[in-house]
């Protein structure tokens, strides 16, 4: 095994990694609820599914009906609508119905006629009715995974949008703290209390604070089904389950303030000198890489290093 000292950089500057990029998570996940993402996204995505080339203003329609307007936060459009949920608006929709039999199929049916000729919509619905054979249930099914499969394309687009937010915020967040890989690893380097102290702290962390990382755009899974939360339904927020902006505020304060306790080199007090900013350019373009990987990936490395340290010390102790 290399060396313990080299070894322990290795853990500080992977911890300074983690902590930076929960910051930035944390500030991700404050700019998602700000502008309403999701919300914009889920929109986007409905207008597209319920676009028609004879027919106008469908998706306006869809959010005015009862079932979605009960998903309202005061006078914002939802950023997660359950499946079911939107099969039975859209087809209340299309011909006002009660209870789930014969009769609510022949409303339905003949509304799907009464629709305009050429129309996109008319030709699908056809398709859905002719598909569930008169039952109903098989009819709603069928709408449901519709929307499930357009949900997945609307977990796609807001995937590469949160990527984008990402690497924006961890360049921003590095230039703001400077926080230079290069500096941070003479500096761990040459201080052996400042390496023991962060080291000690990056083991209590990866111990104790494992759900803090089960950030909000870098858990993907599929909407088709809710992500990460077992409900049924799509939803805008394919991408992840996150935490509340609130708790993502607190999260962002508390991680920030743990880092500035560290006693790493951060902050724009002395500038450098103009024969180091080649590798002061090169630090920083180090960090914003590594904090764009996000925090479960630097969280999966420290774990890692630290159980390698720990087995190395003590194979160590064992020989002695």
């Amino acid at each position: 095994m290399f060396g313990s000292q080299t070894f322990d950089v290795v853990v500080g500057v992977v911890f300074v990694y983690l902590l930076l990029s929960i910051i930035c998570t944390a500030a991700n996940e404050m700019i998602a609820s700000l502008f309403a993402m999701r919300a914009h996204n889920l929109a986007k995505g409905i207008a597209n599914l319920l676009a028609d080339n004879r027919i106008n203003g469908l998706d306006e329609l869809f959010y005015d009906h009862p079932l979605i307007k009960s998903l309202y936060r005061g006078k914002r459009k939802p950023s997660h609508i359950p499946d079911h949920t939107f099969a039975l608006a859209f087809l209340d929709g299309i011909a006002p119905f009660e209870g789930k039999g014969e009769e609510a199929i022949l409303r339905i049916r003949e509304a799907v006629s009464e629709l305009k000729e050429g129309s996109e919509l008319k030709r699908l619905l056809s398709i859905f009715l002719q598909q569930a054979g008169g039952d109903f249930t098989k009819l709603q099914a069928t709408i449901e995974t519709w929307f499930n499969d357009s949900m997945s394309r609307v977990g796609g687009w807001y995937k590469r949008k949160c990527q984008v937010v990402t690497i924006i915020v961890a360049v921003l967040l590095t230039g703001a703290t400077n926080a230079d890989t290069l500096l941070i690893v003479r500096k761990l380097n040459t201080d052996p209390t400042l390496r023991a102290t962060i080291v000690a702290q990056a083991l209590d962390f990866a111990k104790q604070q494992p759900g803090i990382v089960a950030s909000p755009s870098e858990k993907t899974s599929e909407p088709s089904s809710t992500p990460s939360t077992g409900e049924k339904g799509g939803s805008a927020d394919a991408l992840p389950t996150t935490p509340a902006a609130g708790d993502a505020k607190e999260t962002f304060t508390q991680t920030l303030g743990t880092l500035q306790l560290l006693g790493i080199p951060l902050g724009w007090e002395v500038m450098p000198k103009k024969e180091e900013w080649v590798n002061k350019v090169i630090g920083l373009l180090l960090t914003a890489l590594a904090i764009s990987l996000g925090a479960p990936f630097w969280f999966d490395v420290l774990n890692r290093v630290t159980k390698i340290r720990s087995t190395g010390s003590t194979e160590e102790t064992a020989t002695k």
